[in-house]
């Protein structure tokens, strides 16, 4: 899903694939996994892979797609639009909640592990590792950073300062099941 290194993580892993391993070149990059479950069961081997996902906290990651893709639009106003049914999710499907990249229609999750994006990578490494995929994370790269926070954590701080408290109930509001199956707060 968009703003959770998954860039970066396909960078890592391109050494490592073989012709019928799943990569951007593939598949449109940005899946849903529902929709990669429905092309891989014509093959019947969607069951066969290692599913996992990087999840991003609702806010952080919503600031991360605001700033790259809708920055001259207020905050503030396209949570907004978002929430008043103004812009519809179909139409800006990266801000899809993470329920809707992860899940197929039943609620059910469609990968086998989850980690988290603040956590850093090194337990996606080792997962990976597990997997006999021989990466580490000092070759991690980081690719597709933010065009205007560059990585820069206060970035987050400062986009939360611009919010009022309807913009967060807001985003609570959209990303609610993320909130809560992930535990974030």
């Amino acid at each position: 899903m968009p703003r959770t290194g998954g860039t970066s993580l396909t960078e890592l892993l391109k050494p490592h694939l073989g012709p019928g391993d799943v990569s951007d070149e593939l598949l449109e990059k940005h899946q849903s996994m529902e929709i990669m479950q429905i092309g891989f069961r014509r093959n019947g081997v969607f069951h066969d892979y290692a599913k996992f996902a990087v999840v991003r906290h609702p806010f952080e990651r919503f600031a991360s797609l605001h700033q790259g893709y809708v920055p001259k639009c207020d905050i503030n106003d396209m949570v907004y639009q978002l929430v008043s049914g103004k812009i519809n999710f179909k139409t800006y499907d990266f801000y899809w909640p993470i329920q809707r990249w992860l899940c197929g229609p039943d609620g059910k999750l469609l990968v086998d592990v989850i980690f988290k994006f603040e956590d850093g990578f090194k337990e996606v490494v080792h997962f990976l590792n597990t997997l006999k995929i021989p990466v580490k994370f000092e070759d991690f790269p980081h690719v597709n950073k933010g065009t205007v926070n560059n990585g820069d954590r206060e970035y987050y701080e400062k986009q939360r300062e611009l919010c009022t408290d309807e913009t967060i109930r807001g985003i609570q509001s959209l990303y609610a099941w993320d909130y809560e199956a992930f535990g974030y707060k």
